[in-house]
């Protein structure tokens, strides 16, 4: 390893030591093995849907696109803040979470975007997060 350095200087160590930082931050994160995610299934996202707490809900302003932003409303009394991120099943969509903000009492609004899907998946789920609690609410988009 010190050969290494000393032959191509610092910048080799440099490039290590934000590799092993980056791979900290991947697995403190990303990896969180057993989160229990609540299913919150929904016919029409853009009416709206019903979300398992005490007068909850969410809607969308239109039918959401990949890489077009839309509107989200979140109706969830009583926590502190609620951030939505949206994934597939079985894929990848990279880091794509969005604090929504606080409107009136209980209610959250955020704009935001979907990520682009390179197999052109339309089957999504929104995962609102919550004073620790999480909820997968999913839909599909154009």
């Amino acid at each position: 390893m010190m050969t290494i350095i000393k032959k191509h200087g610092w910048w080799v160590a440099m490039v290590m030591l934000i590799a092993l930082v980056a791979a900290f931050a991947w697995i403190r994160f990303y990896e969180t093995p057993n989160e229990e995610i609540t299913l919150a299934p929904c016919a029409d996202i853009v009416a709206g849907c019903a979300l398992p707490v005490s007068g909850g809900s969410a809607r969308f302003d239109r039918q959401p696109e990949t890489m077009q932003p839309f509107r989200i409303t979140v109706i969830w009394p009583g926590v502190s803040q609620v951030h939505a991120s949206f994934q597939m099943d079985g894929m990848e969509m990279g880091f794509n979470r969005y604090k929504l903000i606080a409107a009136e009492a209980g209610t959250w609004r955020g704009e935001v975007t979907l990520p682009a899907c390179i197999r052109s998946r339309k089957d999504w789920q929104m995962i609102l997060e919550a004073d620790g609690r999480k909820i997968a609410m999913p839909f599909t988009s154009h």
